[in-house]
């Protein structure tokens, strides 16, 4: 994805997620859903 693009995903409660950057497959972060919708907003550090 490019800066500033969106997407959505369907996922479960308790689903483990991981970022990753594809050009150097370094794991950004990573985050676990939970039961209710939410947003994650990630900023790459400078």
């Amino acid at each position: 994805m490019l800066a500033a693009d969106h997407t959505q995903q369907q996922t479960y409660a308790g689903h483990v997620w991981r970022l990753v950057d594809d050009k150097t497959n370094t794991v950004l972060y990573y985050f676990v859903a939970t039961k209710s919708p939410g947003k994650l907003i990630y900023k790459a550090r400078k």
